[in-house]
């Protein structure tokens, strides 16, 4: 681990540029880019993100599914915005969840003990142990067969907003319980089983960097991890191989990236889990074959990156108006930007020089409109189209106007092309809030502006029936981790 560079991604390095995707490799069926410019130091240059995972639909066809980092960083805004920007009281937000897990069952009477069981929690209101027994019930129900199938599913698309309550409160207890429950014995690998047949190497060369998008069960008993590798024994075949993940924590992620599951935590005992939370980060260290329990066995060893926590979020701030320009110091743009923050700052005002600088703002903001010139929106305008968090565009330029008007026909959230500063303020102030979708009176001061680090999730897999069906279907679609080649 001495020769691993700690440093950690921040979250505008991981921007996918969509101008970037190559086409899909008809013999991989997988989609690539190279994507420097988002990058910049982190990674060497030329770095290659493979993001994608296969799906079958049946009739012989094959899907192409892209698992997108920025549909992972909306999870994490949505998430994060609605734990620290919505006051809701446990009653409420066990009502939400049993809702949500009604929605992704077979029936609301599957879930009758599970809902029995998460209103359990309101016996510990007030007590020490409240936190610890409530992300007790959010993790037990989640390894129920009624429940495991749609929160697994729902993860694995990247539809997130499915269990956004459900997910917001597992973040918020997660972060306070998992120092204490995470998994100490470092010196020790984790295991997990899975069938060969579903293992691409090609996915897991040596020195490769990825992360596991979705909830991943490891076990500290390499026995259980032989006995998924075989199907519990009925899929021993002879002269066949086996796969077995090993995988080594470095404790060095805050919060951990995994819990150790107390025996009263899961419906499956026997399996001595360890779940790892989605967005688990790991490098590929070695691959061997070894003779266990009499089989012949494929062991990856993969090893958990230190300070890479794709969901440890920055600091951010919950809406906000952004202004672009190179010569944002100009005696007449300094009066012009003293009156936006005199109007904006209850509510956000920030603003940049460089397109540098402008990224990181906007990746830093839940919601946010944007002010920019004409000369820099030409080439940030194309990179920021897509993002979620970006809700308008206004072009504030020189006497040039014409130049830039071909902006609000091409790209659709560029709204106004203006060279009178006043035009564009009174624009901004008429159509901020419904555009950053706030119900407040007129620029009112937001509840919270978050400044603490959202944690990770995770759940697991277990050995009934249906998750045994969600295991495979897991295990199609391991793809889905977003590969630093």
């Amino acid at each position: 681990m001495e020769n691993m560079d700690p440093q950690r991604l921040p979250i505008e390095h991981l921007l996918i540029m969509t101008e970037k995707f190559s086409t899909i490799d008809s013999k991989f069926h997988k989609v690539s880019l190279l994507d420097h410019e988002a990058i910049k130091d982190a990674i060497e240059h030329g770095t290659k993100f493979d993001i994608m995972y296969k799906t079958s639909p049946g009739e012989g066809k094959m899907e192409v599914v892209t698992h997108s980092i920025m549909n992972n960083l909306d999870f994490t805004f949505n998430a994060y915005s609605a734990k620290n920007s919505t006051v809701l009281t446990i009653e409420k937000y066990l009502d939400l969840i049993v809702d949500e897990l009604s929605e992704n069952s077979r029936s609301k009477d599957a879930i009758a003990p599970q809902e029995k069981l998460l209103r359990q929690v309101l016996h510990f209101k007030g007590r020490d142990d409240f936190d610890e027994e409530c992300l007790r019930a959010l993790i037990k129900t989640y390894t129920a067969n009624s429940c495991y199938r749609g929160l697994s599913q729902s993860l694995q698309e990247g539809k997130y907003q499915r269990m956004q309550y459900y997910l917001s409160l597992v973040l918020q207890k997660f972060e306070i319980v998992a120092p204490k429950l995470c998994y100490k014995e470092l010196e020790k690998p984790l295991y997990r089983g899975v069938a060969l047949k579903y293992i691409d190497f090609q996915q897991y060369k040596l020195g490769q960097i990825g992360y596991f998008p979705g909830f991943t069960s490891t076990s500290k008993d390499l026995n259980v991890a032989i006995a998924f590798a075989t199907g519990g024994g009925n899929n021993v075949i002879q002269g066949g191989e086996y796969f077995i993940y090993e995988i080594f924590m470095t404790g060095q992620n805050s919060p951990p990236s995994n819990i150790e599951l107390p025996n009263d935590w899961t419906y499956y005992k026997s399996e001595q889990e360890v779940l790892l939370f989605p967005f688990f980060c790991f490098i590929v260290t070695r691959c061997r074959k070894q003779i266990i329990n009499d089989l012949p066995v494929i062991v990856l060893t993969l090893v958990e990156l230190p300070r890479q926590n794709l969901l440890a979020i920055r600091p951010i701030v919950f809406t906000r108006l952004i202004w672009l320009d190179a010569n944002i110091n100009t005696e007449e743009n300094k009066k012009y930007a003293k009156k936006l923050d005199e109007e904006f700052k209850e509510i956000g005002y920030s603003q940049g020089q460089s397109i540098e600088e402008g990224i990181r703002l906007i990746n830093s903001s839940v919601r946010s409109v944007i002010i920019v010139s004409g000369s820099m929106g030409i080439t940030l305008i194309p990179r920021i189209q897509l993002l979620k968090q970006v809700k308008i565009i206004a072009i504030f330029c020189g006497k040039n106007k014409e130049r830039y008007l071909p902006l609000m026909e091409t790209y659709s959230k560029v709204k106004i092309v203006a060279n009178n500063f006043h035009q564009v303020m009174t624009f901004c102030k008429e159509h901020y809030l419904g555009l950053i979708g706030q119900k407040d009176k007129a620029f009112d001061k937001p509840q919270v502006q978050p400044t603490t680090q959202t944690p990770s999730t995770t759940a697991t897999g277990g050995a009934g029936e249906d998750r045994k069906e969600v295991e495979k279907i897991k295990v199609q679609k391991k793809n889905s981790f977003c590969k630093l080649a």
